[in-house]
């Protein structure tokens, strides 16, 4: 088993809710809105191994969600990640961080690593 934890900003969590779905292969409501992707590349995978064996397919099962975190806000990012020198936004507004894309790439791998380290997941 492969552990998950997300801390989302832009997202609005939707990456941690769509793994989840995928990995406990949820139907109606509760399903990904992705699932489709996932099967076609799957397919398209199969073919390959098949044909060229050249692919394998990972067992989405095998995947399992320790938490998805949606963290706006600058105040939760030093709180809840426990992120003593967040970078720098170009701007808050109510609180909630914003960067241009380089500082976006920076904090992001920040939160993945600080909700990697809290909930002592594999990813």
């Amino acid at each position: 088993m492969i552990t998950v934890a997300t801390a989302e900003c832009f997202t609005h969590g939707i990456l941690a809710h769509e793994i989840h779905a995928l990995a406990q292969d949820y139907e109606d409501n509760f399903s990904s809105k992705y699932s489709y992707l996932v099967n076609e590349v799957q397919k398209d995978c199969l073919k390959d191994a098949i044909l060229k064996d050249k692919c394998s397919i990972f067992d989405l099962r095998n995947l399992s969600v320790t938490c998805g975190l949606f963290i706006p806000t600058l105040d939760a990012v030093k709180s809840i990640l426990k992120i003593d020198d967040p970078v720098e936004p170009l701007e808050l507004i109510k609180g909630i961080k914003v960067y241009d894309d380089i500082g976006d790439i920076e904090m992001s791998i920040q939160m993945a690593e600080a909700a990697q380290k809290i909930s002592s997941s594999d990813l």
